[in-house]
C-alpha cells in the first residue's frame, strides 16, 4: 500500500470518528435536554423545570398532570419538606403549569409570610406550608461571614 493510500485510509478513519464523537455528544445533549426540560427556575431554595415526559416517567407523574418539576432542594424549602421529584402545581392557589407562571407567582410572595404550596407526590396530593426557614448550616454561614 502505497504512503498516500495509507494517509487517505487514516484521514478517513479520523474523520469517522470525529463524527460518531459529534453524534454521542448530540445524544447525551438531546437526553439532558429531555430530563431537565428546557428551562429552569430557581425561588426559595428549590430549583424547578418545565414538565417533560422523561421526568413525568422518571418521578411517576401521571399524564393529564400540569405543573412545575422540583429537581434540587435546600434552604426553606428543604426545611419546610418540598422535596426533589415534587410536582409543584399552585401557590398560594394560583396555578403553575410552567416556568414563566412559576416566575410570576412566585414573585408576588412573601415568604416572611408563608405560602401555601399544592404538590404532587408519588402520585398523591399534598399541601406543604412553605416558610422561610434558616437551618444551621445556613446560620453558621452567616455567622462565618460575619452577618448576625
Amino acid at each position: 500500500m502505497s504512503k498516500r493510500q495509507s494517509d487517505f485510509k487514516r484521514r478517513k478513519r479520523r474523520r469517522l470518528f470525529l463524527i460518531l464523537l459529534l453524534g454521542v455528544l448530540t445524544l447525551f445533549f438531546i437526553a439532558a435536554m429531555l430530563h431537565i426540560g428546557v428551562g429552569q427556575a430557581e425561588w426559595a431554595g428549590m430549583t424547578v423545570s418545565n414538565l417533560s415526559l422523561s421526568l413525568a416517567t422518571e418521578f411517576n407523574i401521571p399524564k393529564d398532570e400540569e405543573g412545575v418539576v422540583v429537581n434540587w432542594v435546600e434552604g426553606p424549602a428543604y426545611y419546610s419538606g418540598v422535596k426533589e421529584g415534587d410536582l409543584l402545581k399552585a401557590i398560594n392557589n394560583k396555578k403553575v403549569r410552567n416556568i414563566a407562571e412559576f416566575l410570576k407567582v412566585a414573585k408576588g410572595v412573601n415568604l416572611n409570610e408563608g405560602a401555601l404550596l399544592d404538590v404532587l407526590r408519588d402520585s398523591q396530593p399534598l399541601y406543604v406550608t412553605l416558610y422561610n426557614i434558616v437551618g444551621l448550616h445556613e446560620r453558621i454561614k452567616q455567622v462565618l461571614m460575619g452577618r448576625h
